[in-house]
C-alpha cells in the first residue's frame, strides 16, 4: 500500500483544546502509539467526568448503528460539563457496507454537550467513508511515536508524577538499555520508581541495575565487547541469551542489523557526511548514533564488511536448512570474533 499523507493535529494540540474548554465535538483518533492514545483519554475522563459519575455520563460503543450512535450522543450529561462517548471497531474506519452514510453525516452534527472519541488503531485508511469524513471536519488527532527530546521529556514528567526526579542523563541510559516503545517504558518508570530510595532521585547507576534490557541493547554490548577484545564475554552474553529463550535467528537479525548501522556510519564518514544528519537518515535516536560512532572508530571498513557478510551467510545457510540455526549463531559469532583485529 503506498505511503499515506499524515493528516490532523499532534496530542500536545489536542490536549491543549482539552485543557482550554474547546474540545467537544466527534472526532478520529489515530497513530501508531496506543499507550499515549490511553494516556489522552485518561486526561479527557478525568477532565470532563465528574468524579464518581463516570458511568453514567460516558459510554463505549462497539460498532454502534447511526440510531445508536445518535441516542448516545444527544444525550445530555448529567453531572458532568460533557458527555464523553468512545467509539470502537466502527465499521466505517474498514469501509465495510455497514458504514452508513448517515453516521458519516453525523460526525458534523454532534452537539457540544458532547464528546465523541472514534478510535483508529494505526493510521485509519483514507480511502474509506469515514476517515474521508473526519478529515473534512479536521477532527483528527494523531498519536505517532514519539520524537527523541519529546520522548525524554515524557520519561521525565512521568517519573516527577510520582515525586521522582530523572536526570536526562538517566533518561537517554532508559531509552538505549530498554527502548523507545512508550508502553514498556511506562513498566520500567513504575518498577525504577519503586526501586529508588527515599530521595526520590533516578540515577544512571539505578537505570543500568534495575532497568530491562532489549534485545537490541543486548546485541549492541555483545558487540561492544567482541570490538574491544572481551571476546569471552561475547560469547558467554550470547549464549546466556539463548538460554533465556532468545531466538537464534531473532539474534542473528538484531547481529546483522548492528552491523548495518555500523556499515553506514563508515560510509558516512567516508563520504564526509554531516554527522548532524546521521539521525535522519538512520532513523535512530542521537544517543544510538554516539554509542554507534564509538564502536565504528574501534573497526575498519573491511571488518564491518566482513562481518555483515558472514551474517547474511549464516542467514542463508540457516534458511535453507543447511545449518542448525543455534549452531550457526554460535559459529558466526565465533567467525565475526576472528574476523576482528586486535585494537
Amino acid at each position: 500500500m503506498a505511503r499515506q499523507e499524515k493528516r490532523g493535529i499532534g496530542r500536545r494540540e489536542f490536549l491543549g483544546l482539552l485543557e482550554s474548554g474547546k474540545l467537544n465535538g466527534a472526532w478520529l483518533m489515530e497513530g501508531e502509539d496506543d499507550n499515549l492514545r490511553d494516556e489522552a483519554l485518561d486526561r479527557i475522563r478525568k477532565k470532563l467526568l465528574a468524579e464518581g459519575m463516570e458511568s453514567l455520563d460516558s459510554v463505549a460503543l462497539t460498532a454502534p448503528d447511526p440510531d445508536e450512535l445518535i441516542a448516545a450522543c444527544e444525550t445530555l450529561p448529567f453531572m458532568s460539563p460533557m458527555r464523553v462517548v468512545l467509539l470502537r471497531d466502527q465499521p466505517g474506519l474498514s469501509g465495510k457496507p455497514e458504514a452508513d452514510e448517515a453516521f458519516c453525516e453525523y460526525m458534523a452534527k454532534v452537539p457540544p454537550t458532547c464528546l465523541a472519541l472514534i478510535v483508529s488503531h494505526g493510521t485509519a485508511d483514507r480511502r474509506k467513508r469515514l476517515p474521508k469524513a473526519m478529515d473534512k471536519l479536521g477532527h483528527v488527532v494523531r498519536f505517532d511515536p514519539m520524537g527523541e527530546s519529546e520522548l525524554i521529556q515524557w520519561v521525565i514528567e512521568r517519573f516527577s508524577t510520582r515525586g521522582m526526579t530523572c536526570d536526562p542523563k538517566a533518561v537517554r541510559e532508559l531509552l538505549s538499555i530498554s527502548g523507545t516503545d512508550s508502553t514498556l517504558l511506562s513498566e520500567e518508570i513504575e518498577k525504577l520508581s519503586s526501586a529508588a530510595g527515599d530521595d526520590g532521585l533516578i540515577t544512571e547507576e539505578l537505570v543500568q541495575q534495575a532497568a530491562t534490557r532489549t534485545g537490541e541493547y543486548n546485541v549492541f554490548r555483545m558487540v561492544d565487547a567482541i570490538v574491544t577484545g572481551r571476546a569471552a564475554e561475547a560469547v558467554i552474553l550470547m549464549r546466556d541469551l539463548l538460554t533465556d529463550g532468545e531466538d537464534p535467528l531473532g539474534l542473528l537479525a538484531m547481529l546483522m542489523r548492528q552491523y548495518r548501522l555500523l556499515q553506514n556510519i563508515k560510509i558516512f564518514q567516508h563520504e564526509k557526511t554531516p554527522r548532524a544528519s546521521y539521525e535522519q537518515r538512520l532513523s535512530v535516536p542521537s544517543f544510538q548514533v554516539d554509542r554507534l560512532v564509538a564502536q565504528a572508530s574501534k573497526l575498519s571498513g573491511r571488518e564491518v564488511k566482513t562481518a555483515l557478510e558472514l551474517c547474511l551467510d549464516t542467514e542463508y545457510r540457516v534458511k535453507s536448512g543447511e545449518i542448525n540455526d543455534r549452531a550457526g549463531l554460535e559459529a558466526a559469532l565465533i567467525r565475526i570474533i576472528s574476523a576482528h583485529s586486535p585494537h
